[in-house]
């Protein structure tokens, strides 16, 4: 249930994203022409999507804060 490379979806400069997995896996590739298809027919994905985007962006923002906070120390 889990994605990644999705930034590059939105955003055309270019992306490197590796991932390993520890079980067999099933991949779904999406094109950017595909996401857009898919959130007009599912608007649920693009919620998901924008949730996934948003957490990573927290987590961002923490790991940024505790480097500030490190630094003054």
């Amino acid at each position: 249930g889990d994605i990644f490379g999705e930034m590059s979806l939105v955003n055309p400069r270019p992306r490197n994203a590796s991932v390993i997995t520890i079980d067999d896996t099933e991949l779904f590739v999406l094109t950017k022409d595909n996401l857009l298809i898919m959130i007009q027919k599912k608007p649920e994905f693009a919620f998901k999507l924008i949730q996934v985007l948003s957490l990573r962006l927290e987590k961002a923002d923490m790991m940024i804060e505790r480097y500030i906070l490190s630094l003054k120390q």
